[in-house]
């Protein structure tokens, strides 16, 4: 609940409170004036309840969301990393990061833990996404240098006048 919310209920009890006090100075019955403003009280306590618990429920909701949202992003952007020759693990991890992220949301009793779980959560995404980006480019990379060796090996196969033994050290 917001402060503001908090305040409000404060002060729907505080007349519950005092309307109550009024009927029991006025009242014979000084037990059914007692039950009148309990039960004016009760009721703001259960709507100040329902009102933080759903608060809350909505709150991990956003955040829930947020984080399908980021698993998603991730998943997309590892797809479209080419090379990468561990696509299927690398999103497998993103799924688990994922649903970890959600299960510590789903535990979160207020709104400060649950943005600590959803920013946990979007960061350990981030990073699964930098590592197979990060893997990608070395992957690249050594396919390139691969083919820029052969290359090489191939314009010393071409040069006149070199012998098969020449060549064949060439290539080893």
């Amino acid at each position: 609940m917001t402060k503001d919310q908090i305040d409000q209920a404060n002060a729907q009890i505080d007349a519950a409170v005092k309307a109550g006090q009024g009927q029991i100075d006025s009242a014979a019955g000084v037990a059914t004036a007692l039950k009148n403003g309990e039960d004016a009280v009760d009721a703001v306590k259960a709507t100040a309840q329902t009102t933080s618990e759903t608060t809350v429920a909505n709150e991990q909701k956003t955040a829930s969301d947020a984080i399908d949202a980021a698993a998603a992003k991730a998943k997309a952007a590892i797809e479209g990393m080419d090379p990468l020759s561990d696509k299927a693990d690398r999103e497998a991890q993103v799924e688990k990061d994922a649903a970890a992220a959600k299960a510590a949301i789903a535990k979160a009793t207020n709104q400060a833990d649950i943005t600590v779980a959803q920013n946990n959560g979007t960061d350990t995404l981030n990073a699964d996404t930098a590592a197979a980006q990060l893997k990608s480019t070395k992957e690249a990379a050594d396919a390139e240098l691969t083919k820029y060796g052969q290359d090489a090996k191939n314009k010393i196969a071409a040069m006149p006048d070199l012998t098969k033994d020449q060549i064949d050290q060439a290539n080893a």
